[in-house]
């Protein structure tokens, strides 16, 4: 059986507005300048204007010690709209899209029977262009480009799966 553990709420944030985060390792050592923010949440939402391209998300949690060490997860439900993340200082994944959720096996990281820290890098439009490659070529365009957004904009979930579990169905009608 899983167990799932609501990660939504008290976040803290930066906006890297010089992208230096990823050359100065906000990932490990998260600047001093964050602020509180209330996650899920767009920058829109949460500030009433789009005021940036890239932020930087921390969450600390705790881990209990009887978790199945091969079978922990992180699920989002969506970023908008390069996410990479980081537990404990070690990247675990990066997902491109913002309308789809997402998950990452976070065994070889987490580190039970003690507090966690998850960090998320969210890329969004900058100067026309999202993480360097042009808008127009990725296959958000045009709606984006009539109305920019960033932000972790769905839930957030630490999921610790049992012996066997289904994690993810989709379908689609042909």
């Amino acid at each position: 059986m899983s167990a799932i553990l609501d990660l939504n709420g008290a976040w803290e944030m930066v906006f890297d507005t010089n992208n230096q985060g990823l050359e100065q390792r906000w990932y490990a050592n998260p600047p001093e300048e964050t602020q509180d923010v209330k996650v899920p949440h767009t920058w829109e939402d949460e500030f009433g204007k789009y005021p940036g391209s890239i932020a930087f998300y921390y969450k600390k949690f705790f881990v209990p010690e009887n978790v199945n060490p091969k079978r922990t997860l992180i699920r989002f439900q969506r970023s908008f709209f390069y996410t990479q993340i980081w537990v404990n200082s070690k990247l675990v994944g990066e997902n491109y899209g913002g309308h789809q959720s997402f998950l990452f096996n976070i065994s070889k990281a987490v580190k039970p029977g003690e507090v966690n820290e998850i960090c998320l890098r969210v890329a969004s439009e900058a100067a026309g262009r999202i993480n360097g490659t042009p808008i127009l070529d990725l296959p958000v365009s045009l709606p984006f480009l009539q109305k920019p957004f960033g932000g972790l904009w769905g839930d957030v979930e630490f999921i610790n799966g049992g012996k066997g579990s289904i994690l993810n169905l989709n379908s689609a009608n042909c």
